[in-house]
């Protein structure tokens, strides 16, 4: 983890990044490759849980996916469970942003399962335009 004032940052390379930006009370989340399995990102969750600590309810959420594969079956709980975790936190609004290498069944899955857990998810092209979306009050 590393924190200043406002930004609290949590990471497993080339896995994941998380971000709190408590001045706009905002979860940055990064996803990154293909998780084939929940050893990989075995502190996703509790770097999760533990950036919740930060944030107001009501915080926003920016998630950005770059080169990855539709989830594996065994990642799906721990995916299932940070939504959870998200949620039960108070998470408002989230914008997702599809980068490079993702492919058209990532984005649908993600799509879906985010709208199935009742997160209110709206995908973007860029993450100003996520940015701008989120802003809004």
């Amino acid at each position: 983890m590393v924190s200043s004032d406002n930004i609290i940052k949590f990471e497993k390379e080339g896995f994941y990044r998380i971000m709190v930006d408590k001045t706009k009370n905002r979860f940055y989340n990064e996803v990154i490759g293909a998780w084939e399995k929940p050893d990989d990102v075995s502190n996703y969750n509790p770097d999760t849980t533990e950036a919740m600590k930060h944030l107001q309810p009501g915080f926003t959420i920016l998630t950005t996916i770059e080169e990855s594969g539709p989830p594996k079956f065994a990642i799906t709980k721990v995916l299932k469970e940070n939504q959870q975790i998200l949620l039960k936190a108070g998470a408002g609004k989230t914008g997702i942003v599809f980068l490079k290498g993702t492919p058209i069944l990532q984005k649908m899955i993600t799509n879906v399962v985010g709208k199935l857990s009742g997160m209110q998810v709206k995908i973007f092209k860029t993450v100003e335009e996520a940015e701008a979306w989120l802003d809004e009050k």
